[in-house]
Formats: C-alpha cells, sequence, structure tokens
C-alpha cells in the first residue's frame, strides 16, 4: 500500500485498505507534522499501513498513513508504521533496485489516529532515517485514549518534541504597534480598565456635585454624601462576597454555546475582573468621605460635644481608609502581605464600626430637636441599609467557620496533598484554610473526586505547593484537622467551559485548579500544556494520570530535564494546533502576565488569575 508522496505544501492523498478509505494532508516543513484529517469509518482489524519518503526534496520529511495505538508513541519501541528508505535505515541493507519504493515497515497493533512529528538535522538530505522520527503523538479528531498508558515518564516532553511542536507553528511577530498592543494589554489591562471606568464616573459624579453644596443653595448636603460613601463601600464588599462572586460566574457560564465568541470572551472577562469594581468603589469611597467630612464639619450642629465626636471619627475614618488603600497597591501588598490580611480584616471592621458610630451620632442629634424617633430617622437613610448589609457580609463568613478532618498525603518536599469528606464540592471552587481563621487565612483551589469515586471516598482534595511558611509548614508538618471559613468561591478555571476547543496552561502546583475542572470535564476539547520541575516526582502518578484522562496528548515538560520552556511559543502553538478559542493559565505572576500578553497581543483571548486585586 506504499504510496510515493510529493512534496507539495498540501498534497491530498487517498488510499483504500481492508475496503476501507482515509482522505490525509500532508504539510512540508522542517519539522514535519501528519495528520488523518478525516476518518471515515474504523478498521475492525489492527492496521497495518506503510509510507514513503519522498526523494528530490530539499527538505527532507515523511508521509505516513493512518496510525493507531493508545499512549505516546516513539519510533524505536516497536510502534508505528512508518517506512524509511532501506539505504539509511539504519542496519538495513540497500538491496532494492527501485529508488521510489526502497522502504521497511515497522509494523505494529495500532487503535487511534496518531499525529507523527518528525525533525532532522540533515537539512540536505534527500532521505530520512528511522532515527530521525522522534514522536508520534495522538491526533486531535474528536476521538479521547481510552486508557492511560503505564509508562508515565514516556509522556514527559522532550526538548525535541517541544521544538518540533514550535517549528510546526511558528511564533508569529505581534501585528500592528507593540506599544500600542503593551499599553492596552499591559498597562490598561481589562481589570484596570474596570477599576478606572468605576472610578472616572464617581469623580464625575463627584464633580457635579461640589458646586451644589455650597452654603448658599446646599442642593447637596453631607446626607447626600454619605449615600454615595455607603453605596460605594457597599459596592467593594459584595464585590468580595462569596455568593455575589458565585453569582457573577453563574452568569457568564450560563450562556448557551451559540452565543458570538466576542459576547462569551466579554462575559468572562466582566465575570473574573470583578476585582477591578472592588478597587474602583473602593477608591471612590474614599473620594466621596473626604467631601462627607468636609460638609459635616462644616454644616452639622449638633452641639459642642457632638461636633467633636464628629469631627474626631471622621479623621478616624479617613486615616484607616487611606491605610487600607496604600497597602492594598500590588506592590505593598506583596512586599508586607502579612501586613495587608491583618489591615485588611482589622481595619475594615474598625471602619465599619466608626461608620456605624457617626450614622448613629447624626442621627441621634439631628431627630432629637425635631422630635422625631430615632428608628423612624435611620431607617429613612439609605446609609443605615448600606451599614446593614455590610454588617451581613463581614459577619456571614464566620457562621461558617469549622474545623474539619484531613487526610493528608505528603507528595514530595515540594507538595501536599490534603483530602476533605465533609461534601462534595461543585467543580472548580476554592476554599480558605488556617491554623488560626482570626490572624490568617489562605485560599486555595479544590480538586472534587471524580464522578466515578465511591460514595465512602467522595469529597475534594487540596494540592499544595510550597509557597511560604504557610505551605511549607503545611508539607512538612501536615495537619490532622484544619480551619475552614467561608463558603467555597468560584474561581477562574470555571470559564474554561465557555470556550471549545480551550488551551489549559498550568506551571508547577497551578495544576491544582486545572484538575478541578480537568476531572468534571473530562471529554471538553481541550489541550493541555503543564510545566514543573519533576512532575511525576513531585506531583506522582494519580495527577499525572488525571491530567493524561483529559487530554492523553498533554505536553508534560519536566523543567530539571529541558530547562526553562518557551511557555508563548508553545501555548500559541498548540492553541493553532487545535483552533483553540481561548487559552486559560494558572501560574504565578509573571509568568501568567507574559503569557496573556503574549496571545492578547497576537488575537488569542487568554485569561489567568487576577493579582492585582
Amino acid at each position: 500500500m506504499a504510496s510515493k508522496i510529493v512534496p507539495e505544501e498540501a498534497e491530498t492523498c487517498h488510499h483504500t485498505h481492508d475496503g476501507h478509505s482515509w482522505s490525509r494532508c500532508w504539510r512540508q516543513t522542517d519539522h514535519v507534522q501528519y495528520e488523518a484529517s478525516n476518518r471515515e469509518s474504523t478498521p475492525s482489524i489492527p492496521t497495518i499501513c506503510t509510507a514513503q519518503v519522498a526523494e528530490g526534496s530539499a527538505t527532507p520529511f515523511v508521509a505516513a498513513t493512518d496510525l493507531y495505538k493508545d499512549g505516546l508513541l516513539k519510533l524505536g519501541q516497536g510502534v508505528g508504521s512508518i517506512a524509511v528508505p532501506l539505504s539509511d535505515a539504519e542496519g538495513s541493507p540497500d538491496n532494492t533496485s527501485d529508488a521510489g519504493s526502497r522502504f521497511t515497515e515497522l509494523k505494529s497493533d495500532l487503535e487511534l489516529p496518531r499525529r507523527a512529528y518528525i525533525t532532522t538535522e540533515k537539512i540536505s538530505s534527500t532521505t530520512l532515517c528511522s532515527s530521525d522520527i522522534t514522536e508520534i503523538s495522538s491526533a486531535r479528531a474528536n476521538l479521547k485514549p481510552r486508557a492511560v498508558a503505564k509508562d508515565i515518564l514516556s509522556h514527559i516532553a522532550t526538548k525535541i518534541q517541544l521544538l518540533a511542536l514550535q517549528n510546526v507553528y511558528p511564533l508569529r511577530p505581534i501585528d500592528g504597534n507593540s506599544t500600542l498592543k503593551e499599553a492596552r494589554y499591559k498597562v490598561l489591562s481589562f481589570y484596570r480598565r474596570v477599576m478606572v471606568t468605576v472610578l472616572l464616573t464617581n469623580m464625575l459624579v463627584l464633580a457635579v456635585m461640589i458646586p451644589r453644596s455650597s452654603s448658599r443653595t446646599r442642593r447637596f448636603g453631607y446626607e447626600q454624601a454619605a449615600t454615595a460613601v455607603g453605596a460605594n463601600l457597599l459596592t467593594a464588599v459584595l464585590m468580595r462576597q462569596e455568593h455575589a462572586i458565585n453569582l457573577l460566574f453563574h452568569m457568564a457560564c450560563s450562556l448557551p454555546a451559540r452565543t458570538p465568541l466576542k459576547i462569551r470572551r466579554i462575559a468572562a472577562k466582566m465575570a473574573y475582573n470583578n476585582g477591578g469594581v472592588h478597587s474602583g468603589s473602593a477608591v471612590s469611597a474614599l473620594l466621596w468621605y473626604i467631601f462627607y467630612a468636609v460638609l459635616v464639619v462644616r454644616h452639622f450642629r449638633g452641639g459642642d460635644a457632638a461636633n467633636r465626636a464628629v469631627a474626631a471619627i471622621s479623621a478616624a475614618i479617613l486615616v484607616i481608609f487611606t491605610m487600607l488603600i496604600l497597602l492594598a497597591h500590588p506592590t505593598m501588598r506583596r512586599k508586607y502581605h502579612d501586613l495587608w490580611e491583618l489591615s485588611h480584616r482589622f481595619g475594615g471592621w474598625t471602619a465599619v464600626a466608626l461608620v456605624w458610630a457617626q450614622i448613629m451620632t447624626v442621627a441621634v442629634t439631628s431627630s432629637h430637636p425635631a422630635g422625631r424617633p430615632l428608628a423612624a430617622a435611620l431607617v429613612s437613610l439609605p446609609t443605615f441599609w448600606f451599614l446593614v448589609i455590610i454588617t451581613c457580609c463581614l459577619v456571614y463568613p464566620w457562621l461558617r467557620l469549622k474545623r474539619l478532618p484531613v487526610n493528608a498525603t505528603k507528595l514530595s518536599d515540594h507538595a501536599t496533598q490534603l483530602h476533605f469528606a465533609d461534601r462534595q464540592l461543585p467543580t472548580c471552587r476554592a476554599v480558605r484554610l488556617a491554623h488560626n481563621p482570626l490572624l490568617e487565612c489562605h485560599g486555595f483551589a479544590t480538586i472534587p473526586d471524580k464522578p466515578d469515586t465511591s460514595d465512602a471516598e467522595k469529597g475534594y482534595t487540596v494540592v499544595i505547593s510550597r509557597a511560604g511558611d504557610f505551605t511549607h509548614s503545611m508539607i512538612q508538618h501536615p495537619p490532622k484537622h484544619i480551619w475552614l471559613r467561608g463558603a467555597p468561591t468560584t474561581g477562574v478555571m470555571r470559564l474554561s467551559s465557555l470556550f471549545t476547543p480551550i488551551v489549559i496552561v498550568a506551571t508547577g502546583s497551578g495544576i491544582g485548579p486545572c484538575l478541578s475542572f480537568l476531572n468534571v470535564y473530562p471529554n471538553h476539547p481541550m489541550r493541555i500544556l503543564w510545566s514543573a520541575r519533576s512532575p511525576a516526582q513531585t506531583y506522582q502518578a494519580d495527577i499525572m494520570n488525571d491530567v493524561l484522562r483529559a487530554d492523553g496528548n498533554a505536553v508534560i515538560i519536566d523543567t530539571k530535564r529541558t530547562g526553562k520552556p518557551d511557555l508563548i511559543a508553545l501555548t500559541f502553538a498548540l492553541a493553532k494546533e487545535c483552533a483553540a478559542e481561548a487559552v486559560m493559565i494558572i501560574s504565578n505572576p509573571a509568568v501568567t502576565r507574559e503569557v496573556v500578553y503574549g496571545m492578547e497581543s497576537r488575537g488569542i483571548a487568554a485569561f489567568g488569575a487576577i493579582f492585582d486585586s
């Protein structure tokens, strides 16, 4: 069944074998890709096929017919159905006179569509040795491997395989003006655009209201300014309330698959950039409170004691608000993370308590001369109801505080796995864990147990990688019990279901949040790129198998063996290979920003965790 393949850019060949017909596309490049582009039927018996290296080509390449086999295949393991010239095959005698039909068959029982990546350093050669063929891996033909190969290490990519993938789909230059692209996607990221929009809207309204607050007109008083402060504070708090966040993600993920891609992308960005609303509203609350403090000091008349109390409370609130915003700046938060966490918790509680005290003082003083009941005065104030909701949001997580038993499994010196059996969680939820919940709380993505898990073992898992004192102590001294606070919160990985297909990129323990999606949606069309130091040893076979179950052709990189990979180029190659609608990345801040920018600047939608909110 050998067929001579000529070096054309897209030569289509048709073959018939055992009564079955296939069509396939051959593409010539320095690193040649083979793909079975259309498979009309499946042979009922193992298929043995052959192919032949083209002669007279400046760049050597190989043609192959349909290849079938579970797992990653490499020439030299007795698998494949590649024909190479006898004159170049190692140890093969050149005893064939017809150069156009000189080949040897490497036969194997084959089951699923395969793709061959071929590379050679002998660019001037017209033939190809068996040693030039570096990898044969699963083709994306809407089929999934039925089982994961037992040899996990065979799925770790080599440098040559990574280069081959990058050369099949070379990273193209950024279109247009790179300076404008950096301004749009880095300086004015979607998160910052949302924040600036909220802030500018408030500043515009504030600018309009300042002239109306003059002593002569008094069309805008401190009561109205207090309403603006309360509205912004409530918005900022709601953007950090678990159920409000879950609702935003639920609304985005409820969009039908037929919704235009552009709308799905905007909905996804709005859902997970809610921190922009939080930050914009918090800064706006400070601006409005400065205006309120000026008005209340100038116009409030409640006696000397009440005036001094209101002025003192106003000064204290201004100091706390300013401190909270300064410490929440990304640079300050990274440098003084523990201080930021404590200030946000205790400073926030103190600020809300002081706002309550100020509102009550003003309400009591204002209602007494008019003979109006205090309750009637309070319920007529919008700020009162804003504060009620804010207080409920602050108290709610502590009502759900509980101490849970945990089964810890140390994966390595760099990672551990915590299993909880208190309930089954939906996909892509994060929980807050702590040894001392009053002083610290750390968010971790959960991995729901796979659907086939027995009822007795149902629960969820948290994978922890060493990244600080808390995680180090969890790995070296695994706890038997731990505190969990608040309701589980939906994470950015949940948006992956909006896009088909999607490329999922993870580094290190970032695979944990990804597994939350992979275990629940293993059949979702996707490509996976995971880069980690010694992934098989650090994260063990179960996690590797979960990754390969979702994408049997996942690109798994051991940075100890290959060094630091070009994640932007590899992500771009996978996105082009499967025509991905979007890219999802879970990594550290620097890598996340670089990959997101690398994709967005080339017209590919990309989503990653937000570190500025």
